[in-house]
């Protein structure tokens, strides 16, 4: 249980940095919570100026949570 708590907080920690170097989040707990609800696949956006994200981040985003759901959807 501890690996898998581990596992989950270093996979936020990893993959927040480039939503996270964007500057298209207004602090760190941001992004982390917005890479989170990506891998819970509940599609909460904390993102400032939504209309005007790049295409890479926005990219990064949707692909994040295409991962996760095709994840859960092998798994059940």
């Amino acid at each position: 249980m501890i690996i898998a708590a581990f596992s989950w907080f270093m996979g936020m920690f990893f993959v927040q940095y480039p939503i996270n170097l964007s500057g298209n989040y207004l602090s760190f707990l941001d992004a982390c919570f917005d890479v989170m609800s990506g891998f819970t696949t509940t599609g909460v956006v904390l993102i400032q100026d939504l209309d005007h994200v790049s295409n890479g981040i926005n990219m990064w985003r949707h692909f994040l949570t295409y991962l996760v759901a095709r994840e859960w959807l092998c798994l059940h």
